[in-house]
């Protein structure tokens, strides 16, 4: 990260009206002292300022590079980011699992109180029905707000799924995105380090 006494080189050339190339040159020839960080050169706004004083009157200044942590990456921030990138899909997929066993548990759960209230609501041959009906009546309140009850938790589990499912499908496109954007600046890190130079 830059000091707030830092200016880039597009700065400074606005400042002393020339281009970007003479103050590369002025870098280069120890008008202006420089510091490389993350890639990019800063130059301190105090010298650039003198220089504009003086008319480019040469200073020999020793060129400075940054030894920083924040000059170079850490080589395996890639696959820390990619483990991290897994394992959080892992996570999704695992409660993406879970919510297909709750589903299914609900759903046999749901069908064996359906056919529970169906045999004992269903008469016998003989046109009587089953002893149990009277009791069903009175419990029929009771059994119909659990089967409602039963439904509505799978209709919430079926909505928590359909959210997990997108999810899980952002998490695909943007680890597909970031794979393309890295490769894309694999590729045009020499052009970036040739133009730099």
């Amino acid at each position: 990260m830059s000091r707030s006494t830092d200016i880039d080189r597009k700065t400074a050339s606005e400042l002393l009206n020339v281009s970007v190339r003479t103050i590369d040159r002025y870098v280069r020839s120890g008008k202006l002292s420089a510091r490389y960080n993350d890639g990019r050169v800063w130059l301190d706004k105090k010298e650039v300022l003198d220089i504009e004083k003086n008319g480019g009157e040469e200073k020999n200044i020793p060129v400075q590079y940054a030894s920083s942590r924040e000059q170079h990456a850490r080589p395996d921030f890639y696959q820390d980011l990619y483990k991290e990138a897994k394992s959080a899909l892992n996570d999704y997929q695992s409660q993406l699992q879970e919510a297909n066993f709750k589903i299914g548990q609900l759903e046999s759960q749901l069908k064996f109180h359906a056919q529970t209230i169906e045999k004992e609501h269903m008469p016998t041959g003989s046109g009587r029905p089953f002893a149990s009906e009277e009791v069903a009546r009175i419990d029929g309140t009771k059994e119909i707000y659990t089967l409602e009850l039963l439904r509505k938790e799978i209709r919430d589990r079926e909505h928590d799924l359909e959210l997990l499912k997108n999810t899980l499908a952002k998490e695909k496109t943007s680890r597909t995105i970031f794979a393309v954007l890295t490769y894309i600046l694999l590729v045009l890190q020499p052009v970036f380090w040739y133009l730099l130079r």
